[in-house]
C-alpha cells in the first residue's frame, strides 16, 4: 500500500521528480478502509506500506495503529521510514498494531558520506533508531548505498563495521546507480560522465557497475559488495540469531536458500 506521496528531504541520490517534496497523505479512515478491503475481499495475508516515509506524520500513524487495534485487525505489516521520525513510544505502538519490521534507509556508516548524501542524519542517530526498534520487538532492515561520489575504501569499511555491530536483522548493500532526475546524476553529467539511462542495470547485479568513484575500481567495488554480504549474513552470531527466530519450515528453507546464494556470490 501507498498511503502518502512526497518527501520533504533532500537526499542527493533520490529522484523526487514524480512525487515531489510536498507530502500528501490519505486520512487514517481511508487507510483503514483500504486495509479492510485488502484483508476481507482479496485475502491479503501481509501488508507493506511503501510510503517514502511512513512515519513522517506521527499523529496520523498513531491514529492508524489505534484504529487497527480497536477494530481487532490481525495482520503482519512492515513499512519504510527514516530514523529521525520514530521514537520508542511510536515503535511500540506500531508493534502492538501488528508491525513486525521497519526498513530504515541508513545509506552509510560513515559520517562524511552521510553528509555528502545530504541524508540529514548521523551515524549515532542511525544506531539509536535501530536499537529503539529492536527494543520494541521489531525486526530491522537497513539499506545502504555503495559507491556514491566521494566513497573510499575506508568509508566502505566503516559501513560494513556499522552493519555488523548495530544489531540489524537484514542489511541490503545496494550499488550506486545514478538515476536521471537526482542531484547526483545532474552533478556527474555536468562533470563529463555519460550514462545510458535506457539500460541502467538492476541494483542487485554486483558486476554491472555504471559509476566508479575516484580512487576505487570496478573490481574493488564488486569484491566489496560480495564480501559485505558474506561477512554480514554468515557471521556465526547472525546465523544463530536467525535460526532462533525462524518460526516455520518455509521460513527455514528460505533462510537456507539465501545463505547458499550468498556463499555462491
Amino acid at each position: 500500500m501507498m498511503t502518502s506521496r512526497g518527501c520533504p528531504y533532500g537526499c542527493t541520490f533520490c529522484d523526487r521528480g514524480v512525487f515531489g517534496n510536498y507530502v500528501r497523505a490519505h486520512s487514517p479512515e481511508r487507510v483503514l478502509a483500504e486495509i479492510e478491503e485488502l484483508l476481507g475481499r482479496y485475502g491479503a495475508r501481509e501488508i507493506r506500506f511503501f510510503d517514502d516515509t511512513f512515519t513522517i506524520n506521527r499523529k496520523r500513524v498513531e491514529k492508524i495503529c489505534e484504529m487497527i487495534i480497536e477494530r481487532g485487525l490481525r495482520f503482519p505489516w512492515t513499512c519504510l521510514t527514516r530514523v529521525n521520525t520514530v521514537d520508542k513510544g511510536l515503535l511500540r505502538l506500531m508493534k502492538e498494531a501488528g508491525c513486525w519490521q521497519v526498513l530504515f534507509g541508513l545509506e552509510s556508516g560513515d559520517p562524511r558520506m552521510l553528509d555528502n548524501l545530504n541524508k540529514g542524519s548521523s551515524v549515532e542517530q542511525n544506531s539509536q533508531a535501530v536499537q529503539l526498534a529492536l527494543e520494541a520487538g521489531l525486526g530491522v532492515r537497513g539499506d545502504f548505498i555503495i559507491g556514491t561520489p566521494g566513497e573510499t575504501m575506508e568509508s566502505l569499511e566503516n559501513t560494513l563495521a556499522f552493519t555488523t555491530r548495530s544489531g540489524l536483522d537484514y542489511a541490503h548493500f545496494n550499488k550506486f546507480v545514478p538515476y536521471p532526475g537526482t542531484e547526483l546524476y545532474e552533478r556527474l553529467v555536468s562533470e563529463g560522465h555519460e550514462f545510458d539511462t535506457k539500460n541502467l542495470p538492476p541494483i542487485v547485479d554486483h558486476a554491472a557497475i555504471v559509476y566508479v568513484p575516484d580512487g576505487l575500481t570496478r573490481v574493488e567495488l564488486k569484491e566489496f559488495l560480495d564480501r559485505a554480504h558474506r561477512e554480514f549474513y554468515l557471521r556465526p552470531s547472525h546465523v544463530v540469531r536467525r535460526l532462533l527466530r525462524t518460526g516455520s519450515w518455509h521460513e527455514f528453507t528460505g533462510q537456507a536458500k539465501g545463505a547458499l546464494a550468498i556463499v555462491g556470490l
